[in-house]
């Protein structure tokens, strides 16, 4: 067959933008309509027709080349499933955490709706055969073929419709006088008006039907291109007729035919690159001969025009799909390209290794979609590791390079992160970082990742910093000139890492252990002792440890026992968003030659033996230094105590709690205190050991000496009324110790109970006790009453050391004592109050909690709270969030320096600023369980919800939990909190409005406002109607209730976002109970001004409603009669207002900070009439609750943990967010 060579075919011309930034493609939302009814079917003699040349071909197939098929067909299945199943935006892209435009406004097809396309297929074609069998792939080709050679152009047009079937648009029919480029755009767009508007065509479907079909139509094609390559890819009529239809149809609007389109031409450029190499290697073979005769040579310039043809569609392929279509509106597409760019490279380096191709791979580094960035890097790390490649690599990577760096850091996605941490690992493998400008600054940002939030970032981290760590012992081996290459990594490498960072981040330890496990390093305990052990005063060689390195080399050790005690797994969490797997390897603290004979009981064994006869000469050595002791101290807390049995080490185990003994009186800092009453509980509550007799003599000695003490210390105060300084500070220490240990173990202080409620009383009193003394008294007696109260659950009455009515007057005092303490009006006394008012609120809860869970056996001890209670409790709860937002929550105590270095004092800021809002959030929780569980009483709760909107995210989190958990427990009256709480905020606007203040006014009635749109949120439109009617009905009746009516009728403006979450049904009621409350008022009031401004405005935006949710509005309200009422018309409004269960309610009002007169609240909570069209299936209707539980911001009486921060850019919205906008610097949470 005569070829001829082909041109490079231009794409039609299109509306395009600088290459360098990632362009949209025009909407194709706009210009995609539903399918018809009356879809156009191709004619029946059309259809006969092709069905007669399909059997005559398949008549005279030959049987020869079901050999050659059979292997061919396996190599194009290996090639096709190397494919990453690419869907569209809105299907595997929105996995990894991206959405896309119109996720919310197209459906997915059904099945039904899939077996149409099924049902209007035509059978004979390609798309038909190919959809129902695997193995029908090859007979297609075959047939396919023998039509060309009979009839090219229908031949073409046969392919082209098996692409725009494959794009669903099955009854699209193209006939051979319709092949032209010029023509076939208006044809697009013919069938796109027939065409469905879903994402979930054939080649991406997930439907049964089609569930198989992408693989498929892969095959297809590369089948196609392989049994082609030697003929009809060089025949004009394919290599320019169907390229450039092919072309056209990939810059179609309708996303599933530039989908399509785009899928086939990228893998006929992979079979051609494939079919290249095949007969590159013939070239090869045929050149190598000695002797050419003339017919060689001439298979040599024909080897050579077909590789410089397929080379040129190659060429024009990615001339004309790929360099438009990387940067498609679509992100699938746009993923789809760089794949297919990342699978070309890799087959082809010699054509594809170039900067003219890599700087796709660093444009699409800017991408706005996680998805798609993701795909970037995975083959960018396929390229670079490929060692002999580096070469061709060092432009683009000096190009890109302060890129991948930003990625690694700040880009929003974990696996991104990750991925450009392992890329910029081979980057200093291939020796890429060394000489560029800024090196030690990019090595330093990617070694703060191994303090992250995110377990997975943190252990690449650990693989760059090992690699990097590597490279710099080798230069330091180089210049010393040793002769000896270094064995890998030593502690001492490590200690010199964690000095450097030990200024920064004070746990640097813990997380070098964390993530260096697997080196074996760290399970070297005699090392690391003989390191501690050494005397600086020796005249030994070793070189001594600095004080910074003993404290590391303690910190380590610590670390590595509790690693090691954990079997491996991670001593700090990772976050919420932190979805990148990481293989775990077992028993990995041991070298290779270790691990095949130690198991980890094994290790447990060999730790404790080591460390129980060494820890105590470490504890002697270091006991005058707080900040080494107290990590020693916490190393038996992991120790195997069968281990003392075995191997004999009773000597060493009453020299251990000796020295516990000791160090507990030597010592008076808090943290060590608990330190020490922690490992005695851990060997007092295993009971498998024989020693545990010997330490529950020593534990026991303890505390009656601490008993002791704390009676002498108490005597002593009571005895000198003028207590001077030395006093307080000794009945302070002894009041420390016993806190610290009663917070770990039940240690029966009953005797001294009564002493310290008689000092917390003379506290509250006004006696002079220091703010310390009394926060250890309360710790104690609350510890007290909460074993107490456990034991009583757990045993019952007959084990108690005390009875049920001793334990309710105890809970009862202390609760007046706390109660005192936070009405205290002294100076500097605030960090007091707030413990009283957590430990007023913790012990309601707990105690109430318990009371009503088990009403018959412990609910003689219910602490009830009365109103004044309250009161109190809130007022303080206000005055709390005020004094934390204006001081940033800093402490009485928190006086220390901490801007002497600069790492520190960072440090120190990051931790004040989680302090402020772990404060704040305590705060709430503590008055929300009190109300929830606690029965502090409802009355006060819309003072709680009055502050949804006023503070920042922290507080509004904790109330919103609350309102869902007040909602949950009383359903009925959610509506009337609702208004209460919208009526304090406008009570202070009110009042800022009397007193003439513009600039408060506006502050004042933003923030109204505000509080409304918050509560609107809250509300699921659809589901929550009912409760939406009650909040307008209540709002109308007390915005028209007001004397004069001006000052109450703008409380309507608050609940603009309320109307959105009503139906038709319900807006209609909500206005005419309006015009109803209207009607009722006196003439005289009827036609104030403000009343006719705002309830008007409130009817217009009702109808609005009804209008958008299909109702009919009635007659604006303004036009009706403005008389009055007669009668009988009232008489018979009252009957209907009885009848609906609605009374008049009096106003809540609460005082505020600038009110001086006081104010009642409302306890009436009305029971509601349902809708006639509601009241059957409201009584089958579960209670309706929005999902917002997290564990984090569960208000339980455990207290409140540090809630996870949430992932930002995660709006539905982000297809349409600019390129640069994409990598929104992220705020990195140390674990300090």
């Amino acid at each position: 067959m005569a070829r001829k060579r082909i041109s490079i075919v231009q794409q039609p011309a299109h509306k395009e933008e600088d290459e360098d930034n990632n362009e949209e493609y025009s909407s194709e939302d706009e210009q995609e309509e539903e399918v018809s009814e009356s879809e156009e079917e191709p004619s029946e003699d059309e259809g006969d027709a092709y069905q007669e040349k399909s059997s005559r071909r398949k008549a005279s197939k030959k049987s020869s080349t079901t050999k050659k098929k059979s292997a061919s067909k396996k190599k194009i299945t290996k090639l096709s499933g190397g494919r990453t199943k690419l869907k569209t935006g809105k299907s595997d892209f929105r996995k990894r955490g991206g959405k896309s435009k119109s996720a919310s406004t197209k459906k997915t097809p059904s099945a039904k709706s899939q077996s149409v396309l099924v049902r209007k297929e035509d059978k004979n074609s390609i798309f038909a055969t190919v959809r129902r069998s695997y193995d029908a792939i090859d007979a297609s080709v075959t047939d396919w073929i023998e039509l060309y050679q009979e009839d090219a152009h229908e031949a073409i047009a046969a392919l082209l419709n098996f692409v725009l079937h494959s794009s669903g648009c099955v009854t699209a029919q193209l006939s051979s006088d319709q092949i032209d480029d010029k023509k076939l755009p208006k044809l697009l767009t013919n069938f796109g008006t027939k065409f469905p508007a879903t994402d979930d065509y054939p080649v991406v479907s997930s439907n049964a039907t089609f569930k198989q079909f992408d693989k498929h139509f892969l095959c297809f094609w590369a089948t196609l291109i392989e049994e082609c390559s030697e003929t009809v890819i060089f025949d004009e009529a394919f290599s320019e007729d169907f390229l450039s239809c092919l072309f056209v149809i990939s810059s179609h609007s309708v996303r599933a035919f530039r989908h399509t389109a785009t899928l086939a031409a990228y893998q006929i450029v992979d079979q051609l690159i494939l079919s290249i190499k095949d007969q590159s290697k013939q070239l090869a073979k045929a050149e190598k001969q000695k002797k050419k005769s003339k017919k060689v040579k001439e298979h040599i310039d024909a080897l050579n025009e077909q590789i410089e043809t397929m080379k040129t569609i190659i060429d024009s392929i990615v001339q004309n799909v790929f360099h438009h279509r990387y940067k498609d509106v679509a992100a699938d597409i746009r993923g789809l390209g760089m794949e297919s760019l990342g699978g070309w490279v890799l087959k082809d380096s010699e054509t594809f290794l170039s900067d003219q191709y890599l700087k796709y791979f660093g444009w699409l580094l800017n991408d706005k979609h996680p998805g798609v960035r993701e795909l970037v890097l995975k083959f960018m790390l396929k390229i670079y590791a490929k060692d002999d490649w580096s070469g061709h690599l060092t432009k683009f990577t000096k190009r890109y390079l302060p890129r991948v760096v930003e990625m690694a850091t700040e880009d929003l996605s974990v696996p991104v992160s990750v991925s450009c941490v392992q890329l910029l690992t081979l980057f200093l493998k291939h020796s890429f970082l060394e000489g560029v400008p800024k090196e030690d600054e990019y090595i330093a940002s990617v070694e703060s990742l191994l303090f992250d939030e995110n377990a997975s970032l943190r252990h690449y981290a650990a693989q760059f910093i090992q690699e990097h760590l590597l490279q710099t012992k080798e230069r330091d081996s180089d210049r010393r000139s040793t002769g000896k290459e270094p064995k890998g990594l030593a502690l001492k490498d490590y200690l010199q890492f964690m000095a450097d960072h030990s200024v920064s981040v004070p746990n640097v330890a813990s997380h070098v252990v964390d993530n260096f496990w697997e080196k074996g390093v760290f399970s070297e305990w005699k090392k690391m002792t003989d390191l501690l052990l050494q005397d600086n005063q020796s005249k030994s060689k070793r070189k001594q440890l600095s004080e910074l390195d003993q404290d590391n080399v303690i910190r380590t050790m610590r670390a590595a026992v509790q690693k090691l005690q954990r079997k491996g797994e991670r001593l700090h969490a990772t976050s919420s968003h932190d979805t990148v797997k990481i293989k775990k390897s077992t028993n990995a603290s041991l070298s290779k030659k270790k691990k095949k004979d130690l198991s980890h009981a094994d290790q447990m064994d060999d730790m404790t033996a080591h460390l129980a006869v060494v820890l105590p000469q470490l504890l002697r050595k270091f006991q005058a230094d707080s900040d080494k002791i107290q990590p020693l101290l916490e190393i038996p807390q992991f120790f195997s105590l069968e281990s003392y049995d075995s191997h004999q080490l009773q000597q060493s185990f009453d020299e251990l709690i000796t020295l516990f003994k000791t160090l507990f009186w030597k010592h008076s800092d808090p943290p060590i205190l608990s330190t020490i009453a922690k490992s005695f509980a851990c060997f007092l509550k295993n009971e498998e050991y024989s020693l545990i007799d010997r330490a529950k003599q020593q534990f026991d000695a303890l505390v009656r000496e601490m008993e002791e003490k704390l009676t002498e210390a108490i005597n002593e105060f009571d005895e000198n009324a003028e207590s001077d300084e030395e006093n307080q500070r000794t009945l302070s220490i002894a009041l420390e110790r016993i806190s610290n240990v009663v917070s770990v173990s039940d240690i029966q202080v009953r005797g001294i109970i009564d002493q310290l409620m008689r000092l917390l009383r003379a506290r509250g009193d006004g006696a002079h006790i220091r703010d310390a003394s009394t926060k250890s008294m309360m710790n104690i007696i609350f510890m007290t009453l909460c074993y107490r109260l456990q034991e009583l659950v757990k045993q019952g009455q007959r084990t108690m050391s005390v009875t049920y009515e001793e334990l309710y007057n105890m809970a009862m005092d202390f609760k007046t004592y706390m109660l005192r303490l936070v009405q205290l009006k002294e100076e500097d006394t605030y960090e007091l109050r707030l413990a009283a008012y957590h430990k007023f609120c913790d012990l309601i809860t707990l105690y109430n909690s318990h009371s009503k869970a088990d009403s018959a056996t412990l609910g003689s001890l219910r602490l009830r709270s009365d109103e004044d209670d309250a009161k109190n409790i809130v007022s303080f709860y206000e005055e709390a969030l005020n004094h934390e937002s204006k001081t940033g929550g800093k402490s009485d105590d928190d006086d220390m320096d901490t801007t002497s270095n600069d790492g520190r004092d960072t440090a120190a800021s990051q931790t004040q600023e989680m302090q402020r809002e772990l404060r704040k959030k305590m705060i709430v929780a503590s008055i929300a369980r009190a109300i929830i569980h606690g029965d502090l009483g409802t009355a006060v709760a819309p003072r709680i919800l009055a502050q949804f909107a006023t503070y920042d995210k922290s507080v509004t989190s904790c109330i919103k939990q609350f309102w869902h958990d007040l909602k949950s427990q009383h359903r009925y009256q959610a509506a009337q909190f609702e208004v209460d709480a919208m009526k304090v905020l406008f009570y202070r606007y009110m009042n800022q409005k009397e007193k003439g203040r513009k600039a408060s006014i506006e502050t004042s009635f933003e923030a109204f406002e505000k509080l409304g749109a918050k509560f609107a949120q809250t509300h699921f439109p659809g589901k929550d109607v009912e409760q939406v009617e009650n909040v307008l009905r209540d709002a109308v009746e007390y915005a028209l209730s007001g004397n004069p009516i001006e000052s109450t009728v703008e409380f309507l403006r608050g609940f603009a976002k309320h109307a959105n979450k009503l139906d038709a049904s319900s807006s209609s009621m909500v206005k005419g109970y309006l015009q109803q409350q209207r009607r009722l008022l006196p003439d005289d009031r009827k036609k104030d001004e403000s009343l006719v401004q705002y309830a008007n405005e409130f009817a217009e935006l009702l109808d609005k409603v009804l209008k958008k949710k299909g109702g009919r509005a009635s007659s604006p309200a303004r036009k009706e009669p403005t008389r009055m009422a007669t009668a009988e018309e009232a008489a018979e409004s009252d009957r209907e207002s009885v009848q609906s269960g609605r009374s008049a309610t009096r106003q809540l009002q609460f005082q505020s900070d600038n009110e001086s007169e006081k104010s009642t609240s409302s306890t009436t909570i009305r029971k509601r009439k349902r809708p006639a069209s509601q009241e059957k299936s409201a009584e089958t209707t579960t209670e309706q609750a929005s999902s917002m539980e997290d564990e984090e911001t569960q208000l339980t009486s455990g207290g409140l943990t540090q809630e996870a921060v949430d992932a930002p850019g995660s709006s539905s919205d982000e297809e349409e967010a600019p390129a640069e906008t994409s990598t929104r610097r992220r705020k990195r949470r140390r674990l300090v």
